[in-house]
């Protein structure tokens, strides 16, 4: 639940723990969107999720759900079965 505590003219906002979890979870993923998108263009070729986890060294559920979001957002496309390369 959020909650705001005021002290004088200084107000705080508290976090409790399961929102603290979601906003990292959601930094999270915008990181790895960027990381993910950063290596398809550096890579200049298209990409399958295998070889962005060598390139990016996240974890292969995190680049999954990375791609997904790109793919929803239309941020990449995919010219070959099984391989990406940004829009």
């Amino acid at each position: 639940m959020l909650g705001f505590a005021s002290f004088g003219s200084l107000y705080f906002i508290t976090f409790t723990r399961v929102e603290k979890k979601k906003l990292n979870r959601k930094n999270n993923t915008m990181e790895a969107k960027e990381q993910v998108l950063e290596a398809m263009k550096s890579a200049g070729v298209p990409l399958n999720a295998g070889k962005i986890v060598e390139l990016t060294n996240l974890d292969r559920k995190v680049v999954d759900k990375a791609m997904t979001a790109l793919k929803n957002e239309g941020a990449i496309v995919s010219p070959v079965r099984c391989y990406w390369q940004p829009k």
